[in-house]
C-alpha cells in the first residue's frame, strides 16, 4: 500500500524522464517534492524539503555525480537513495553499493512496477522501524 505522506525527490537531468516519472509516481499516490537536475541543486532540495526517498540518476549536469551526491547527502542524513542508470556496469553498480543510503539500483527507462515495489518496501521498513 502507498503511503501518500512518504515524499521523493527526483534527480534527474534529462527534464523529460524527470516529468515523465513524477506523472507515474503521482498516478500511483506518491507525491514527489520536486526535480533536480543537479548534484548541488540535490543537495539545496534535500536540505528545504527533507525528503523521504531520493531517486538519483547516476549520471547528472554539474560537478558531482549521482554518487557522488549521495554520498555528500549521506553526511548529514540517512534519506534512503534508489539510483536510477542507463549505466549498469559492475563498476558503477559497486561503486553505487559502497554508500550505505543505496537501497537499490534500476535501469532506464524505469520499470515504474519495479519502482513502485522498492518504493513500498523502503516506507514499510520505515513504518516498522517507528513502530
Amino acid at each position: 500500500m502507498t503511503d501518500t505522506t512518504k515524499s521523493i525527490l527526483i534527480v534527474e537531468d534529462e527534464r523529460i524522464l524527470g516529468l515523465t516519472l513524477k506523472m507515474d509516481l503521482a498516478s500511483h499516490g506518491y507525491a514527489v517534492t520536486g526535480i533536480a537536475s543537479s548534484g548541488l541543486d540535490a543537495i539545496k532540495s534535500v536540505t528545504e524539503q527533507r525528503p523521504d526517498v531520493i531517486l538519483m540518476d547516476i549520471r547528472i549536469n554539474g560537478d558531482l555525480s549521482g554518487i557522488e551526491t549521495a554520498f555528500e547527502i549521506s553526511k548529514t542524513t540517512m534519506i534512503p537513495v534508489i539510483y536510477l542508470s542507463g549505466e549498469t556496469d559492475p563498476e558503477t553498480i559497486e561503486s553505487a553499493k559502497s554508500n550505505n543510503v543505496c537501497r537499490g539500483m534500476l535501469s532506464k527507462p524505469v520499470n515504474i512496477s519495479m519502482l513502485k515495489v522498492m518504493l513500498d518496501e523502503i516506507f514499510d521498513d520505515a513504518r516498522t522501524t517507528i513502530a
